[in-house]
């Protein structure tokens, strides 16, 4: 196998695979035509962060996209951002409005993924204190997740965000139930 670029396309790619015989006959042009322009939904993303005060983890969390998405979509590859995306993150970006971020602060979710983090992060070794200082919480704020069975949104987001951050975790295995609280 040997590396080859398409002139003129900056991409490489591998010769012979599928997928250059699928560029040889078109069938990626019809795939191609439905991406949309990914500038006025980046654009859209960093609102939202900006208007949230979000990291990357955290507005993954309330957008339902994994880490790895957003920051490809903010980043790109070697500081190449994607001239396109997907439909369905097109969509996905769409449903979540400045509103919503905005509410974040006094609406409340179920308790139990912020309290699946935050066990996490304490069996990786985070106390309660530097839990709280990094989520911007009061300490009997996180000693309430023990019993409650709703807590405020805004913390749900920021625990979920940081337990994604920790070594070896997926950053993808708590859409499901994260998705389920909203």
């Amino acid at each position: 196998m040997t590396v080859q670029a398409e002139a003129g396309s900056g991409r490489a790619g591998l010769e012979g695979t599928e997928a250059d015989r699928a560029a040889a006959t078109g069938e990626h042009a019809e795939a191609d035509r439905w991406w949309v322009d990914a500038r006025p939904f980046r654009a859209h993303l960093q609102h939202l962060m900006g208007v949230g005060r979000l990291d990357v983890p955290e507005v993954a969390v309330v957008l339902g996209l994994s880490t790895r998405a957003v920051r490809h979509l903010l980043e790109g590859r070697s500081g190449r951002v994607p001239r396109r995306i997907s439909p369905p993150t097109a969509r996905r970006l769409l449903l979540v409005r400045v509103d919503d971020v905005r509410e974040l602060r006094w609406r409340v979710a179920p308790a139990a993924p912020a309290r699946t983090s935050l066990d996490l992060l304490r069996a990786e070794g985070w106390s309660i204190a530097d839990v709280a200082f990094a989520v911007g919480s009061a300490l009997d704020e996180l000693v309430a997740l023990d019993d409650a069975t709703h807590c405020n949104r805004l913390l749900a987001v920021r625990l979920v965000g940081l337990a994604r951050r920790l070594p070896g975790t997926r950053d993808d295995q708590d859409l499901d139930e994260v998705a389920a609280a909203a």
